[in-house]
């Protein structure tokens, strides 16, 4: 743990490695300033910012996946749609993947609209997917199964936790934050002459979790002798961020 202080200015920015967590990467927090005051019924305070991060790799991993169709009536594209993603439903059913783990996000059949000219051409449906995984080893299956034998779109992927995973995550970054606030709370009461009392006020802010969609450029194989799809995860960081007020006496 190291502090660094620039002249006078009592601001310190401190860097905490905390130990690894039991089956995750580790965690750390970093410090924000210390300030100390008196609140308004006359208790001497110091209050310090502090944000903890906990690492892991992803063990959940979602794809969107999408079907389309055209046809001259409404009715021959639903029905077209309908056979096509049936063939996704077994291509993903190839590569065991769970029925409950396929979830609609979006269908819809309308004109599809030529913006150069304004005319309405033939009808346009889509059925979007949401596929869920466990890990990215098994990503790799999806997209190639889904692109390859589903004849499907694969417009992204994202990485996170599982409900159990990201509640462990969540609890260590937390506790790793308030163990640096502390730290803070400590150096900055001691260079103003006071010592620690106790807690007076703890206010947490929402804890971030990595579920945003990397849309990028898959190049699928499985086919033709071509390697499978590789998807790197890589590790992802829940961070929760503190600010704690601390009793302070001389």
């Amino acid at each position: 743990m190291k502090v660094s202080e620039r002249g006078t200015v009592l601001v310190a920015l401190l860097l905490l490695v905390a130990g690894c967590l039991a089956g995750f990467a580790s965690a750390s927090a970093v410090m924000d300033d210390g300030v100390s005051g008196v609140d308004a019924g006359g208790t001497r305070t110091v209050e310090v910012a502090a944000t903890g991060s906990a690492e892991a790799e992803p063990n959940r991993v979602m794809i969107r996946v999408t079907v389309t169709e055209t046809a001259e009536t409404a009715a021959r594209a639903r029905r077209q749609l309908a056979e096509n993603s049936s063939h996704l439903r077994e291509a993903l059913d190839s590569v065991d993947v769970p029925e409950e783990n396929v979830t609609t996000v979006r269908y819809d059949i309308r004109y599809d609209r030529d913006p150069e000219v304004g005319a309405d051409g033939p009808y346009r449906a889509v059925h979007e997917f949401l596929v869920t995984t466990p890990n990215s080893d098994r990503a790799g299956r999806v997209i190639d199964a889904a692109a390859i034998r589903g004849d499907a779109q694969i417009d992204g992927v994202r990485f996170g936790f599982s409900r159990e995973r990201y509640r462990t995550l969540k609890e260590r970054a937390l506790e790793d934050a308030m163990d640096a606030a502390r730290d803070q709370a400590s150096a900055t009461a001691a260079s103003e002459g006071l010592r620690l009392t106790g807690v007076h006020q703890v206010r947490t802010g929402g804890a971030s979790a990595p579920e945003t969609f990397e849309t990028r450029s898959f190049t699928t194989g499985g086919g033709g002798g071509r390697a499978p799809t590789d998807i790197a995860g890589g590790p992802r960081a829940v961070q929760v961020r503190v600010v704690v007020a601390y009793n302070a006496s001389r």
